[in-house]
């Protein structure tokens, strides 16, 4: 559709819609645009048009041969199978170059989306699904599926049963059995990145008592201490050692936090030391 600009008469740019922000660069308003050029009109006809809802005039509906005509005309190598056609949303019915049928809107297709075995990830087949699960030595129980993420009932070479999801086998994961006893090994113990000699299972102090837990949450004003505390939930309150030794119950090595701020601070602890030591020498020592 032609658009007939209008020009500004201060600049003589074309604009659909002379606005005050544009008269702004000009140091004029509205007010002095109509003094001073009364016939100057402010909106295009196109742009009135819209405002007025008359822009496109009645609305005209796809239909079967208009998709026909669209494919002709734009020398596209479809075909449509579908006879019927109820919106741009519905699925239709289509036949690529190669003879593969598939489903898809219309509103897809003339936005440039084409054949998903051509141009996409093809579906898997179960000999697929087979040749892959053989090459892990697992053994498929149960042979439905229907998508990359339905979950195939398998056997393990360990002999575990389980259920999980052809994309997950993919990307390297194991059977959840397997999987937990490989977490038990490299990530418990000394295995464990965070292993500090087994000082989270040394006895408290005899001091720690919840009388004087509460003691020192009310010292603190019953709120999380930690200034970069990004937790829209500070109820749970846990009352921190800043040393991370349980025998150490001096009030000063002890800090109120939210739970979210308590477990971040198991990593990078010489940080964490040094940053809770610092709010409490401002706050009760300074």
């Amino acid at each position: 559709m032609n658009v007939n600009y209008l020009k500004c008469p201060y600049c003589n740019k074309k604009l659909k819609t002379i606005t005050a922000t544009h008269l702004k660069l000009h140091n004029k308003k509205i007010q002095d645009l109509r003094i001073e050029f009364p016939s100057q009109q402010i909106i295009c006809e196109n742009t009135k048009r819209k405002i007025d809802g008359n822009s496109k005039g009645p609305k005209k509906r796809k239909s079967i041969e208009y998709i026909n005509n669209y494919l002709s005309e734009k020398q596209i190598n479809y075909k449509l199978i579908s006879k019927r056609y109820l919106n741009s949303f519905s699925l239709l019915k289509w036949k690529c170059e190669l003879g593969h049928i598939f489903l898809m809107t219309w509103t897809s297709f003339q936005q440039g989306t084409r054949c998903p075995i051509c141009f996409g990830t093809p579906k898997k087949n179960i000999e697929d699904i087979k040749i892959f699960l053989s090459s892990m030595a697992y053994v498929w129980i149960s042979n439905e599926y229907k998508n990359i993420y339905s979950k195939l009932k398998v056997r393990c070479p360990n002999g575990h049963v389980s259920e999980i999801r052809f994309d997950q086998l993919q990307a390297g994961h194991k059977c959840h059995e397997c999987h937990n006893e490989w977490k038990k090994i490299y990530f418990s113990g000394e295995g464990n990145p965070n292993w500090r000699g087994g000082l989270s299972y040394e006895p408290y102090c005899n001091n720690w008592t919840q009388e004087y837990k509460k003691y020192i949450k009310q010292r603190d004003g019953y709120k999380c201490l930690n200034p970069c505390c990004n937790s829209l939930n500070n109820k749970n309150l846990v009352v921190h050692h800043i040393d991370y030794r349980k025998k150490n119950c001096d009030q000063y090595n002890l800090i109120t936090i939210c739970n979210t701020c308590n477990t971040q601070a198991n990593f990078n602890r010489n940080w964490y030391k040094a940053w809770y030591n610092a709010i409490i020498y401002r706050r009760y020592l300074s």
